[in-house]
């Protein structure tokens, strides 16, 4: 459930709609009006899921895409990028920028976020690299942790670099029972909430 995922997102034109959805929704989110330092932004946020609004702004989204896209693509996360219908011939560049989704305006607003649910959904699926962890993306962290020669190689690596490392093992008892009660999912479900940590928040207005 994409409530447990953090998301970065950059809307040119409709920053205050953007916003407004993702406290609705209770998203732990950062949310930009610019393109300005986009990168270092969105590495500090360390979200899997990213949004490029260019609705009405198809250069600037274009442009933010070509900066942001490799870093998404290297982290294993998601980028949906939502255009006017006017630039739909736009699309074979974003395609090839690397966005994993996209979405047309005019949409409504629970099409919006049914496309970011899907995208969060290719989060999950895609497979986990060292790098997020750094980057403290609770979603990718937790298959990362699921990996223990990923795990290993990472604490190998960081204490050849004279780098802190932190490990915390946390133990699930009895997911049997819940699984004959509920079902595979609500198993996934808590073993996601355990390892991603994370509290709901308002935006960060960056």
């Amino acid at each position: 459930m994409l409530n447990r995922t953090m998301l970065f997102a950059c809307s040119f034109r409709h920053f205050a709609e953007i916003a407004d959805i993702a406290v609705a929704c209770g998203w732990d989110a950062v949310v930009t009006a610019t393109a300005s330092g986009i990168d270092p932004a969105y590495v500090e946020s360390g979200a899997p899921v990213v949004l490029i609004d260019a609705r009405g702004a198809i250069a600037q989204g274009l442009a933010a895409a070509q900066t942001i896209a490799p870093r998404v693509a290297e982290d294993g996360g998601a980028l949906l990028f939502v255009l006017s219908r006017r630039d739909c011939t736009a699309l074979d560049r974003v395609f090839e920028l690397g966005a994993t989704h996209f979405l047309i305006d005019p949409a409504s607003d629970g099409e919006l976020i049914q496309s970011l649910r899907f995208a969060a959904r290719h989060v999950t699926r895609a497979p986990g690299r060292p790098g997020i962890v750094d980057r403290r993306d609770a979603m990718a962290g937790a298959r990362f942790g699921r990996d223990p020669n990923l795990a290993q190689q990472w604490i190998a690596a960081r204490i050849g670099d004279a780098q802190p490392v932190s490990v915390v093992l946390v133990s699930l008892s009895r997911l049997d029972i819940v699984n004959a009660a509920h079902g595979r999912p609500a198993v996934d479900s808590l073993i996601e909430v355990a390892s991603s940590g994370r509290r709901r928040s308002r935006p960060r207005r960056w």
